[in-house]
């Protein structure tokens, strides 16, 4: 299980087995060829917990900015527990 808190505090535990899956490295692969992928990317590794993902990074008219996800979600996957994967 990878855990960690992002900086903007939230707290995230994904199964290393989600990350070692073709359904991941497909999800990944997507939004490497377009930003539009990404929603689908957040909920395949949160699931139930991707809005409360999102709303860890709202701004303060509400929104949520593209850099701010992808920037988090790469922060995330270069998490140092995740590397030893």
């Amino acid at each position: 299980m990878i855990t960690g808190t992002t900086e903007k505090g939230f707290n995230y535990s994904i199964a290393e087995e989600l990350l070692e899956s073709y359904d991941f490295l497909e999800a990944l692969s997507k939004v490497e060829k377009s930003v539009l992928y990404l929603p689908d990317l957040v909920e395949f590794v949160f699931k139930d917990e991707a809005k409360a993902f999102l709303n860890s990074m709202r701004n303060e008219h509400g929104l949520v900015t593209k850099d701010d996800v992808v920037n988090t979600m790469k922060t995330i996957f270069e998490n140092k527990e995740l590397k030893k994967s």
